[in-house]
């Protein structure tokens, strides 16, 4: 009976092992579809919003001003948000759900990003402005969109101004 050589066993079992670590990583980064429910399913997530629009007032070209919104799911269901986009490279929206941070979101849709906000619970979404990056002077109008999967609120539009000095 030939005998197999040491390192050529010692090959195929870091290649099954460093295939099957693929596989899994593969495997679970796939995430599960965002639960979907109908106006009128009596269990469902719902959205409470405590703003939608808001002034950051005056402020100089060299700035960054900041403003927190709060998002509460009064309903039965989770509530999950998702592909979140602003409308402007200047503007940046970061959200924080159960603990977690998210990276901050600007004008690039990420589809990959999904945030589970459980019946009773609140998410903060942090919108960030800072003018330096797209210079402007005067009035400026700018807005964050966030995709939920509560059926009567599917888009959350929270829409800002600011008068930029140079």
């Amino acid at each position: 009976m030939k005998r197999i050589d040491p390192i050529i066993l010692g090959i195929i079992i870091v290649s099954i092992l460093v295939v099957g670590g693929i596989i899994a990583v593969v495997s679970s980064s796939q995430a599960q579809p965002i639960p979907q429910y109908q106006a009128s399913d009596l269990e469902k997530p719902k959205v409470e919003i405590n703003e939608t629009s808001f002034d950051f007032g005056s402020m100089k070209l060299s700035e960054t001003k900041e403003k927190e919104i709060i998002l509460r799911n009064s309903g039965t269901k989770p509530m999950f948000l998702s592909d979140i986009v602003t409308s402007c490279d200047c503007t940046f929206a970061q959200v924080t759900a159960a603990g977690q941070t998210s990276k901050r979101f600007s004008m690039r849709r990420d589809s990959s990003f999904r945030a589970e906000v459980p019946p009773n619970e609140t998410a903060a979404i942090k919108i960030i402005y800072e003018p330096r990056l797209m210079p402007v002077k005067g009035k400026v109008s700018r807005s964050v969109v966030i995709k939920t999967n509560d059926p009567d609120r599917s888009l959350i539009t929270i829409n800002f101004t600011a008068d930029v000095q140079p």
